[in-house]
């Protein structure tokens, strides 16, 4: 029994917390139960499985989550572009992955490396035991917090599945998951589709619902970063990668819609807010909303967009970094001025601090080298 195994000092009480407050924005009427002292892993479980029995109001229709069930649910075209329409790859490349590399977190970038490790390892042949077994040999002595410590903490202790560790997950709504999800956009310029399939892989490990979409919009939106016109397309075909009953889709096209319409920046934020309202915790839909609305708004210019996020998010660092990082990286992607101005604000030649790494001297241009050997595989294997 898991019960048995060393706890790893689990803060139970603070995980008990964040699931009711997560619990509360599905839904649940929290209020409604009486629960047992949480202390370890299967009072844990059964503490889930009391709030799955509780009334819930509104939003009683399960949310897709396996990968087939989000395809009939969504309306991606499926389709790859040709690589012949894109100007200048390898520099579009460099750009986005400056563009994350210039607002990141430590954390992230550590998240991020050990991803990169599995595309080096498995190509696009992955899944989530794999992501699992990685983040055990690669993350073991490296500081994790929310969702990602909690994963982690599952796989040391063993003997719970892939899919019950993301049912069992408190943070599986939370919007960090999109920072390391732009790498899969990255590696697989013009390709949205398959870009929302490969994030959708390694989320499906620690996250569920809105928290697996914004893992798939983001990839999509950087994968198609490459070839669309305006942000506003790239954003469009980003969000037809997640099913369209989900809050995060509508949250996404509601702010598109009010963009079409010409309603200003900070009536869009309203409307957002009222819409889905920010909650208490750093949520997938917030994210996928203040993305857009700064995206939409920056009109394609990084310290105009960035700017945004930090007036829209501000007390929120956490989100902050999560949102201006895939922002940056999206900007790099589509947009030369934007490469000029992270050139200017971020060196690419600093040595990075990441155990992750397993070598001293490396740099964040060294792994934009090794994210473009991926890419090449990748797209040379499409190819074929």
């Amino acid at each position: 029994m898991v019960s048995a195994r060393k706890s790893l000092d689990m803060n139970w009480a603070q995980l008990v917390e964040c699931e009711l407050a997560q619990r509360k924005a599905e839904g649940y009427d929290v209020e409604a139960g009486a629960f047992s002292r949480v202390s370890d892993w299967d009072s844990w479980r059964e503490f889930v499985l009391a709030l799955d029995a509780l009334p819930r109001q509104g939003n009683e229709e399960e949310s897709p989550e396996s990968l087939g069930a989000i395809r009939t649910a969504r309306r991606s075209a499926e389709h790859r572009y040709s690589l012949a329409l894109i100007n200048g790859l390898e520099e579009r490349l460099r750009g986005g992955w400056h563009g994350l590399c210039s607002a990141m977190s430590h954390e992230n970038l550590d998240l991020t490396l050990a991803s990169l490790c599995v595309l080096e390892r498995r190509g696009a042949q992955f899944d989530a035991p794999a992501i699992g077994e990685v983040s055990l040999e690669r993350l073991a002595d490296v500081s994790l917090t929310g969702a990602n410590a909690f994963t982690r903490a599952g796989l040391v202790m063993g003997g719970i599945s892939p899919d019950e560790l993301g049912r069992l997950n408190p943070y599986r709504e939370g919007a960090d998951i999109m920072v390391r999800s732009v790498l899969y956009g990255l590696v697989l310029p013009g390709c949205p589709s398959f870009a929302a399939e490969l994030a959708w892989r390694e989320a499906c490990l620690s996250r569920r619902g809105n928290g697996l979409y914004i893992a798939m919009f983001v990839a999509a939106t950087c994968a198609a970063a490459y070839v669309a016109e305006d942000v506003e397309e790239a954003l469009l075909v980003g969000v037809s990668e997640t099913p369209d009953s989900s809050l995060l889709n509508n949250a996404v096209r509601s702010v598109l819609g009010n963009y079409r319409r010409g309603v200003n920046a900070e009536s869009a934020l309203e409307a957002a807010l009222t819409s889905n309202g920010l909650s208490a915790i750093d949520s997938a839909v917030d994210a996928a909303a203040l993305l857009s609305l700064a995206l939409l708004y920056g009109e394609g210019h990084l310290q105009d967009t960035l700017g945004w996020v930090a007036q829209w998010s501000a007390q929120r660092t956490r989100l902050n970094e999560c949102v201006s990082a895939v922002a940056a990286a999206i900007l790099g992607v589509m947009s030369p001025k934007a490469r000029t101005a992270l050139d200017a604000a971020f060196s690419l030649d600093q040595t990075l601090q990441s155990a992750v790494a397993r070598r001293d001297g490396v740099t964040f241009a060294d792994l934009g080298l090794r994210i473009q050997r991926v890419a090449a595989a990748l797209t040379t294997s499409l190819e074929q």
